[in-house]
């Protein structure tokens, strides 16, 4: 059993965690707005993870087609390579409903990436513009948080996640 693996301060043994000395509770299932803990205890979760991808869980359209993607023998593609019907479709679903706001979407797998993708589009944009633009830096808001990677991390301003790593 897994959770025999588990030192005294309930850390996992098999991976590390974001914050070395936090308690994580292990998730045993999930269900429409709702996850469930191995306590036994319910979450409402009301943004569908780090509030990036709010679909709910076990959304029964979503499973089916990701289970059809699967199925055909696909885990995994490079979206600097490949194309996908589903992302054509995804993508027109999705920009339908911006009333001509936005023309064009790019899909990422996390918001730290959507994050280091948005600065490097708007830095070649502004250079594309003009290449001797003094368009180079970013403001964010205090105590903002963009992503766990250095990059996203340069971005924000909470100061208790970027004091360890700034030298």
């Amino acid at each position: 059993m897994l959770s025999s693996t588990n030192n005294i301060l309930g850390l996992s043994v098999f991976s590390v965690r974001r914050k070395y000395f936090k308690v994580y509770h292990y998730i045993v299932r999930a269900e429409g707005s709702y996850i469930y803990l191995e306590n036994g205890q319910a979450i409402f979760d009301a943004s569908g993870g780090a509030a990036v991808s709010c679909i709910g869980h076990t959304n029964a359209k979503v499973a089916k087609r990701m289970l059809d993607v699967l199925n055909n023998g696909l885990a995994y593609k490079s979206s600097a390579i490949f194309l996908m019907r589903d992302e054509d479709y995804t993508a027109k679903l999705l920009l339908d409903g911006m009333d001509n706001k936005m023309s064009a979407l790019y899909f990422t797998g996390s918001g730290s990436e959507a994050v280091e993708a948005m600065s490097k589009t708007v830095l070649e944009y502004h250079y594309i513009l003009d290449p001797k633009t003094k368009r180079s830096k970013f403001i964010s808001r205090d105590t903002s948080y963009h992503g766990a990677t250095t990059g996203a991390l340069a971005l924000s301003q909470m100061g208790a996640r970027k004091e360890p790593f700034i030298r």
